[in-house]
């Protein structure tokens, strides 16, 4: 059965992906426009020279079987694969071991999730959406500078909530997504790309600190996560390492600029391990994590509706599930 009403989804990360898959499942087919150059977002990989570095979210797993169903396909077309590795939790200055878990890995980069849910569907990367507004006609979308993007029947928001409430909230057909987006909570975090010529020597591939102190509590101790890129399948050899601060040091230094903040990830990174990278390049995440999440999977107001894992958690598979939601739900007549 087909479904010739045009919709289009503003946002291609793992949401807006899984919301346009739905959609093509029903028969109907959806335009997704982004503002980056390709794949990626917080999935993003970051190439330069023999490294690559995974900057953002470090690997996904499955609770529900849908998304479980879904990384094992991907898996089976080889753009997915198990990080394998010796996972260690350090608890009050006391480490341990973490038991195995399918941690998977977009194949060779992160960002190989989202351009493998991408294939097959209209994705028009490097296009900012700048303003909407509802009409008797349908949604009319536009890019900052007034270039019209075409009206649409539908139109799905899949975009972190700071900038979902920024496209929405001059139009007043959308004031309950508005005051939905606004209740999410986010923390920023700050990551580290560390160059090394040689490994470390350390008895792990990624070391969680879960008492990781903020800036005011202990200024030495700012990290959270520490691991070996390179350790991850289908990564090149040469020593690359990712380290993300903690949500409390990073909004202590979220508005510092990067090469303020990288001499001081240099220092803890550098105690962590026992070497000192040749080189560390900061990188900052405004809306890293999803602190309170609004608490219900998608939302729809007439032509408009919101997915994105702030409506349910902090988790990738979150936001395909909201996706997913949001896709069954537009499949539906209003």
């Amino acid at each position: 059965m087909s479904d010739d009403r045009r919709i289009a989804i503003v946002g291609a990360g793992i949401a807006g992906l899984a919301c346009a898959r739905q959609l093509r499942e029903a028969g109907a087919n959806a335009v997704l426009f982004d503002k980056g150059r390709g794949p990626g977002g917080r999935l993003s990989t970051r190439r330069d020279g023999p490294r690559t570095f995974d900057h953002g979210t470090q690997y996904v797993t499955a609770r529900g079987p849908e998304f479980a169903a879904q990384l094992e396909q991907l898996e089976q077309r080889n753009a997915v694969a198990n990080w394998v590795g010796r996972f260690v939790e350090e608890r009050d200055g006391v480490r341990r071991e973490l038991p195995p878990q399918r941690r998977m890995v977009g194949v060779p980069g992160m960002n190989e999730l989202n351009r493998a849910l991408g294939e097959g569907l209209d994705v028009r990367y490097a296009t900012r959406v700048g303003t909407l507004a509802s009409t008797d006609g349908g949604v009319a979308l536009a890019t900052p500078d007034g270039e019209s993007l075409g009206v649409y029947d539908d139109v799905a928001i899949a975009v972190p909530a700071p900038q979902a409430v920024a496209l929405l909230e001059g139009d007043a057909q959308a004031a309950p997504l508005v005051e939905r987006a606004r209740r999410a909570v986010f923390a920023p975090s700050w990551a580290a790309l560390a160059y090394f010529e040689q490994r470390p020597d350390v008895d792990f591939d990624a070391l969680e600190i879960a008492t990781s102190a903020g800036a005011g509590d202990n200024p030495s101790s700012p990290l959270r996560w520490v691991a070996r890129n390179t350790s991850k399948p289908g990564r090149p050899a040469a020593e690359a390492w990712i380290a993300h601060a903690s949500p409390e040091f990073s909004a202590s230094f979220v508005d510092d600029d990067p090469d303020a903040v990288a001499p001081i990830l240099t220092a803890a990174l550098t105690r962590v391990l026992g070497a000192k990278p040749v080189r560390v390049v900061a990188h900052r995440w405004r809306f890293a994590l999803v602190a309170t999440p609004v608490g219900e999977p998608c939302a729809r107001a007439g032509r408009l509706g919101l997915c994105g894992d702030y409506l349910l958690g902090a988790r990738v598979e979150d936001a395909f599930d909201s996706g997913t939601a949001l896709g069954r739900a537009l499949v539906k007549p209003r």
